[in-house]
């Protein structure tokens, strides 16, 4: 018999239209079908529940995106900023490590890395509607990165990181057109670059 097997979308944004669209159509087969309005009310507050609670949890990671993303960027910023005023402070002639250790800006002893053969290590990972580059902060403070777009723009400095990941957010150059985008990086050290370029990666980038 044709109808009797229940077809429910599995992904919650298919499911969320599909109660939309079932609930609207629903009051047209309640004569033919010998629904009550109770029944077709009972049916249309099921779907709404439903989609309510999909679009709660939509708005929820929308939110926490939004949070997670001012919070990275707000350490990031004001770290490099603590890190200079810290070096400055540093170089005052009445610092001592009594100071740095009260204050708890001494850190400890790092591996040091030969900078003749340094080289940074990365991966990276095209998200939803950024690339996020991952990056070993073994030995070096930070890394300076490196972007070239292929056919659109050649190699230039997009910025300087100590807190991996480090987040390429820039828009596509033409919606919906898919870009190849590739990376580098070198060590900064003591606020200077340390070592070489690392290897590149290239990566194909279609934001949704």
């Amino acid at each position: 018999m044709a109808g009797n097997t229940d077809y429910f979308p599995k992904k919650d944004t298919q499911l969320q239209a599909w109660c939309t669209a079932y609930r609207e159509t629903l009051p047209q087969y309640a004569a033919f079908l010998g629904l009550s309005p109770a029944e077709i009310a009972e049916q249309q507050q099921w779907c709404d529940e439903i989609a309510g609670k999909i679009q709660e949890v939509d708005q929820a990671r929308t939110h926490m995106k939004s949070v997670t993303a001012a919070k990275d960027k707000t350490k990031k910023d004001n770290m490099a900023k603590l890190r200079k005023s810290i070096k400055r402070m540093k170089a005052n002639t009445n610092f001592g490590s009594a100071v740095g250790t009260h204050l708890n800006i001494m850190g400890g002893k790092k591996y040091q890395p030969d900078a003749k053969d340094y080289k940074p290590n990365f991966k990276v990972k095209v998200i939803a509607d950024h690339v996020r580059l991952d990056y070993v902060k073994k030995g070096i403070d930070g890394v300076e990165v490196h972007r070239m777009i292929t056919g659109i723009e050649g190699w230039k400095k997009l910025g300087t990181d100590y807190h991996s990941p480090f987040i390429d957010a820039q828009p596509l150059k033409t919606p919906g057109v898919p870009e190849i985008r590739r990376y580098k990086m070198v060590a900064i050290v003591n606020d200077e670059r340390f070592g070489n370029f690392s290897h590149e990666i290239e990566v194909v980038v279609l934001f949704k």
